[in-house]
């Protein structure tokens, strides 16, 4: 899951970071608008291992 933790120019992209069910953060990257969606009601995290 990613939280958008800084907004760039006219919201054409973002900073979104990246973490852990835990908390423990993954990291941060710049995404496009069209890169990015709300969560929703149906939305399940999912787990691999790797």
């Amino acid at each position: 899951m990613g939280s958008v933790v800084m907004v760039h120019e006219s919201r054409k992209a973002f900073e979104v970071e990246f973490v852990t069910l835990a908390g423990g953060v993954l990291g941060v990257l710049t995404l496009f608008a069209d890169e990015i969606r709300p969560i929703s009601a149906q939305d399940v995290p999912h787990v691999r291992v790797a």
